[in-house]
C-alpha cells in the first residue's frame, strides 16, 4: 500500500460487522499524500484485494468515473438492464429468473450452462495437469475401456448365481463425503459417490438416506466416511460435540450396512498459518486422535489416515491446496489424487478374517479333566515329595 501514499504508522484497524463485536475482512488504513486515482482492485500479499477511499478517490464500478460511489452511479440501472444472464446468455435478466432454456456459452449449445459443459470441465482438468494433460486424459480413457471391456468378458474366477447373473457386478463401495470428496470425479465403476458440497456429520442421516436408496438393489461390500471439515468450521474447539456425531454417524452406517466394512478417513487440515486456521487444524488433530481410537474399538472399521498425506516433516503441503481458494479448505488436482490413491488401497484390501484364538496347551500344566479333585492325602504325598531331604 506504500505505493499509494505515505502510511500513517498503527492506523491499520479491523472492520466489525455493524452492530456486533464480529470481526469481518475490512482493513482500515491511514494514508498521507495519497494518489489522486486509486484502483478498484490491487494485490496484498497473495492476495487480490478490493480498494474503498472514504473520498471517492476509487472510480466507480459502473462508469468507472471518480467523484462518487457506485451505488449512487446514475448509469446504474441502464447497466443492471445490460447485463447478461448467466443462464441463457440473454441480456435484460439475471439467472435467478431466467425464464428461458439453458445455453452454454462455451460450446454454444442448448440444453446445459457453462458450469455443467463436459468440455468445460475437460479443458479445465486439462489446464491443471499443465502440457501433459492431453496425454493423462487419453491414457485415463483408455485404461476406462479396457476395464470396461474386461467387465462384460466372461473370466475362470467370475463367481454366478443360480439365476446366473454375475455376482461382481452386483458389488458397490459407497464413498460419504463433502466438496473435496465432489473433486475426486469417477475412479472407479463399483463405487457410488454419495458426496455433497457442505455436508457434515449433524445432516449426516439425509447422506446416508440417499446413499440407501442409490444401493437398494446392490451388495454393498465398503463404507468411506470423509467428513469433518465442515464440522470443525462450525463446532470450532468443541471437539467432544464432533467425537460425539462421529460416533452416531458409524453406528448408522453399520445398522444401515451390517454386512459391509467400514473406513473412517481422518480430517485434512487447512492451508494457511493464521491464529484461527491453527486453532482449527489442532481441533481437527485432537478428534483424529479420537478417530484412531474409535475405530481401533469398533468391530469392522479401519481407520483411513488423510491427515498425513498433507504434511511433510511437520509442515502443511501448501501445493495440494486449491491456489484460488482463500479458505485454505480445498484441494486441487494433485489433492485429490493423493486421496483417491489412499481410498482404492482401502476399497481394494481383503477384509479382515475374524478367527478364533486359541490358547496353546502348556505340556507342564494340564488341565483337570472337572470330574475328579486331589485329596489333602495326595496333596501331602505331593508335598512331601518336593520338600528337601534332610542329611
Amino acid at each position: 500500500m506504500i505505493r499509494f501514499g505515505q502510511i500513517v504508522p498503527g492506523s491499520v484497524k479491523r472492520g466489525y460487522i455493524k452492530g456486533t463485536e464480529i470481526e469481518n475482512g475490512a482493513r482500515y488504513i491511514d494514508i498521507l499524500n495519497c494518489d489522486p486515482v486509486l484502483p478498484l482492485r490491487t494485490s496484498l500479499g497473495r492476495f487480490e484485494v478490493r480498494l474503498f477511499a472514504d473520498n471517492n478517490r476509487t472510480p466507480c464500478f459502473h462508469c468507472k468515473l471518480i467523484g462518487h460511489s457506485s451505488y449512487q452511479c446514475k448509469d446504474r440501472p441502464k447497466i443492471m438492464n445490460e447485463r447478461r444472464c448467466y443462464n441463457c446468455a440473454a441480456i435484460g435478466h439475471l439467472a435467478n429468473a431466467c425464464p428461458n432454456e439453458a445455453y452454454c456459452s462455451y460450446c454454444n449449445i442448448n440444453g446445459h450452462s457453462r458450469r455443467d459443459c463436459e468440455s468445460f470441465k475437460q479443458d479445465q482438468e486439462n489446464q491443471g495437469y499443465s502440457k501433459h494433460g492431453p496425454e493423462i486424459i487419453e491414457g485415463r480413457q483408455e485404461t476406462k475401456l479396457d476395464a470396461h471391456s474386461d467387465t462384460h468378458s466372461v473370466c475362470d474366477n467370475d463367481t454366478f448365481s443360480e439365476s446366473g447373473k454375475n455376482d461382481t457386478t452386483d458389488t458397490l463401495n459407497v464413498l460419504i463425503g463433502a466438496s473435496n470428496c465432489t473433486r475426486l470425479g469417477e475412479t472407479d465403476e463399483n463405487l457410488l459417490n454419495a458426496s455433497k458440497s457442505g455436508a457434515n456429520f449433524e445432516n449426516f442421516t439425509q447422506i446416508l438416506d440417499i446413499a440407501v436408496q442409490k444401493t437398494d438393489s446392490f451388495k454393498v461390500d465398503k463404507v468411506a466416511i470423509c467428513l469433518g471439515t465442515n464440522d470443525i468450521s462450525k463446532h470450532k474447539d468443541d471437539s467432544d460435540q464432533i467425537n460425539l456425531l462421529v460416533t452416531k454417524a458409524v453406528a448408522q452406517v453399520k445398522s444401515a450396512y451390517p454386512e459391509s466394512h467400514v473406513g473412517l478417513c481422518s480430517i485434512i487440515p487447512r492451508k494457511g498459518n493464521s491464529a484461527q486456521i491453527n486453532r482449527l487444524n489442532q481441533s481437527a488433530t485432537n478428534v483424529n486422535k479420537f478417530i484412531r481410537k474409535l475405530c481401533a474399538r469398533e468391530d469392522n472399521v479401519d481407520y483411513v489416515d488423510l491427515e498425513k498425506l498433507f504434511y511433510k516433516n511437520g509442515t502443511i503441503i501448501r501445493s495440494m491446496f486449491d491456489k484460488a481458494d482463500n479458505s485454505g479448505v480445498h484441494i486441487n488436482t494433485e489433492g485429490a489424487q493423493n486421496i483417491n490413491r489412499k481410498l482404492d488401497d482401502f476399497f481394494h484390501s481383503p477384509k479382515p478374517c475374524v478367527q478364533e484364538l486359541h490358547t496353546p496347551m502348556d505340556p507342564k500344566r494340564k488341565r483337570s479333566d472337572g470330574t475328579t479333585t486331589p485329596t489333602s492325602a495326595d496333596r501331602m504325598s505331593k508335598r512331601s515329595n518336593t520338600e528337601p531331604k534332610k542329611a
